[in-house]
This record gives C-alpha cells, structure tokens and sequence, in this order.
C-alpha cells in the first residue's frame, strides 16, 4: 500500500508498452499492454490483497455487443476514478475504502 502513491502517478498513461508480469496461472496474452491497465491492475492486486486480481492485466467493456478493449479516453476516465480513491483513502484510510470495488457502476471487467 505504500508504494500505490508511486503507481497512481503513471495511471493515466495510455502509452502502449510490450512486455509486463501476468498472473502465472494464465496463458492468456493481450497485446498491447497498456501501461494504465497494467497499473490500475497492480493497483487492485495490492489493495485487494490478491496480488493477481485477475488473469491479465486488462480491461474489457462489457455495455454492448461482444466485449471489447476500452479506448483512451475511457482508460484515462477510468483513471481519475483511481486518483480520486487514493486521494479519499490517503486522507481517511480503512479497510472498507481499501476493498472497493471501482469498477462498480461502470460496464468495466477486468480480464
């Protein structure tokens, strides 16, 4: 939790990167990472406590159609959610703000 001040300075960089740690467990393999799903999916691995949160990090949505990739504009929208939990959680830790979930209220999974 001490290092997430560090991860939420990058989490609205959409640059496309090539390589970054999966879960092991998963033979899945998106490309590209882009570096704020990467983020945001170390993010929600250390305050959730699962170091994994899902098999990739990647974000899929969901609202019509077959699932797709989001585009920049909704990864950076996305992101401000994450900087505005930090920012909520910094000045009033606890375990409920800790564990929520961020994705509520959007059509966002992540993969």
């Amino acid at each position: 939790m001490n290092h997430i001040g560090q991860l939420i300075r990058y989490v609205g960089d959409t640059t496309e990167i090539s390589q970054f740690p999966t879960n092991p467990l998963s033979s899945k393999m998106t490309i590209p990472k882009i570096l704020n799903e990467c983020i945001i999916w170390t993010i929600d691995g250390v305050r959730l406590g699962t170091k994994h949160p899902s098999l990739e990090p990647g974000l899929l949505n969901m609202e019509t159609g077959p699932p797709s990739r989001l585009t920049n504009k909704q990864l950076v929208e996305l992101s401000e959610k994450y900087v505005d939990w930090y920012n909520a959680h910094k000045m009033n830790p606890s375990e409920a703000l800790r564990k929520k979930d961020l994705l509520e209220n959007t059509t966002y999974i992540l993969t």
